[in-house]
């Protein structure tokens, strides 16, 4: 079959019922983000930071310690370590972190490779109580 004179020879050479692709984009790059600020633990991150509210978040690390920040500004309001001070000293030396923590009525529940639990203020960062569990605290 012949193309009308009105339509140019292409647009006949694909079936009516054919699906149409849209026109293909030019391929842009995707602005890189900007790092807004860093907060260094002391030792690897693999938790998940928990935000307590707008102006409060807390990040746990496998230097056995947690802190609380200003999320906008990276500001660390307080840092907590775990595993080696007060009734604490008992525990095994590993209380790397690797969980992402639990917050409930104002404590932050952290478990760690030491096999406690532990629940730290989110107001202050002092450890109120620690629970032994009798295994390592992860995801």
């Amino acid at each position: 079959l012949a193309a009308p004179a009105e339509f140019p020879a292409s647009a006949t050479s694909a079936p009516a019922s054919a699906p149409t692709r849209p026109a293909k984009r030019p391929k842009t790059a995707a602005p890189a983000a900007a790092v807004a600020w860093t907060l260094r633990l002391g030792a690897c991150v693999d938790a998940a930071a928990c935000l307590l509210d707008e102006s409060r978040g807390l990040a746990c690390s496998h230097a056995k310690q947690v802190a609380c920040f200003d999320p906008a500004t990276g500001a660390v309001r307080w840092t907590a370590r775990i595993g080696d001070a007060g009734d604490q000293s008992d525990v095994l030396e590993d209380a790397s972190i690797e969980a992402t923590c639990v917050v409930s009525k104002g404590l932050a529940f952290v478990g760690s490779y030491d096999g406690c639990l532990y629940a730290i203020s989110t107001e202050d960062g002092s450890v109120k109580w620690t629970y032994r569990c009798g295994g390592a605290g992860k995801r």
